[in-house]
């Protein structure tokens, strides 16, 4: 079976979760035995061949010309994609075709087409749920791609049963075609030391004793302005807390602005994007970690806090009902700044059931959530295209 992969993203390039995901599973692939190509953007603008854990890694520059917006570069993209799929195509030949989101479904459709292949599409989240609505022409353009992507696609990956609903509810398309593969991690035994921990605390909590940690994107969806407002709840009866809000993205301007307008400027550290390194050890630094968001297909990165043993609150949204059972390994509260206080105060107050639930959710992603395990139900997906083929 020889599988060639089309993803807008791949580290180092990361902007959400696709680039980790598709990163995982070429890998997963490759040591299964399954010969696997991954076709995504360059960095710096040049072609590059490189293998990187037994997957092929192929790296295209993502413009021709220079497209005057966001849209003309995805189309021009997928321009690059396929002309170097179609010399692949030619001289190796694929079994299968799989696309992650609208961004590369151009050149998956006539990949399909073209070869009479099966396409695989993972849909990772719709321009609707994004943007809470279809309001402007841009959204009405990509959710039409993403329609014409539910249509084509021989078998429609989603990564929660809340995607899954909604793709069915918002697209032309039928159960029978979509197939739930939860999301993955890596999962790492080897904790820092302990002296590490407590210096990047320290750092990142202000000398504060409660070290409360954000991660992901600074967009609207995710409800990082809640989670403000919820600190200006606490700020009366816990003073001696701090929250990293780790993470880049077009609300950071406005958050800080926020946070300053509020009173609460010396609660809030603002981290910027770090790396994968600094990311793991700021998880295992933090008292807890807290998800807000009002869109969330599946959340990968609490699982990434409860794969180190970290309690969690997230918002009672999408994905976030399947991956948290409140009360067990973690707290699922509603969309507000009141409930998002009282999650954070309870856990603060009630150690010992923070750590129950935080050891509870790393039994839990060991067991479930295994990029072995989740790459081997991709595979099942994969075969039982082929076999119907």
């Amino acid at each position: 079976m020889k599988i060639l992969i089309i993803s807008w993203e791949f580290p180092p390039f990361v902007i959400g979760g696709i680039s980790p995901h598709v990163k995982a599973i070429s890998a997963e692939l490759a040591r299964l035995g399954v010969s696997n190509t991954v076709i995504t953007r360059s960095i710096d603008g040049q072609f590059m061949k490189e293998e990187i854990d037994g997957a092929t890694i192929i790296r295209v520059p993502s413009t021709i010309t220079q497209p005057s917006d966001f849209m003309n570069q995805i189309l021009e993209s997928n321009f690059s994609y396929l002309s170097n799929a179609l010399t692949l195509m030619n001289d190796d030949g694929y079994d299968l075709v799989h696309i992650h989101d609208w961004m590369t479904f151009h050149s998956g459709f006539i990949l399909k087409h073209c070869y009479n292949i099966p396409l695989i599409a993972t849909l990772h989240s719709t321009e609707f749920g994004r943007s809470g609505g279809i309001h402007n022409e841009i959204n009405r353009y990509i959710n039409s791609i993403e329609q014409h992507l539910t249509n084509e696609a021989d078998r429609l990956i989603v990564c929660s049963n809340s995607m899954k609903e909604e793709a069915l509810q918002l697209f032309e398309t039928t159960d029978k075609k979509i197939r739930v593969i939860y999301n993955g991690i890596n999962i790492k035994e080897t904790p820092i030391s302990n002296n590490l921990i407590e210096e990047v605390k320290k750092l990142y909590s202000k000398n504060k004793k409660y070290l409360i940690t954000y991660i992901g994107r600074l967009v609207h969806q995710k409800g990082v302005d809640l989670l403000i407002d919820a600190m200006v709840e606490l700020k009366a009866e816990l003073f001696n807390i701090t929250l990293a809000i780790v993470g880049a993205g077009y609300m950071q301007k406005d958050l800080i602005n926020k946070a300053r307008e509020s009173g609460i400027e010396d609660m809030i550290n603002f981290t910027g994007f770090v790396s994968e390194a600094e990311k793991e050890t700021l998880i295992q630094a933090s008292d807890l970690l807290v998800f807000p968001s009002r869109y969330e297909p599946f959340g990968i990165v609490a699982l990434e806090a409860l794969a180190w043993g970290k309690p969690v609150i997230v918002s009672d949204v999408g994905g976030f009902r399947e991956v948290i059972v409140d009360g067990e390994t973690g707290i699922r509260v509603q969309l507000n700044p009141l409930a998002l206080a009282e999650g954070i105060k309870f856990l603060i107050h009630n150690k010992m059931k923070a750590k129950n639930m935080g050891n509870k959710g790393k039994e839990v992603v060991k067991n479930m959530y295994s990029w072995q395990n989740i790459t081997r139900k991709l595979l099942e997906v994969y075969n039982e295209v082929l076999i119907a083929e």
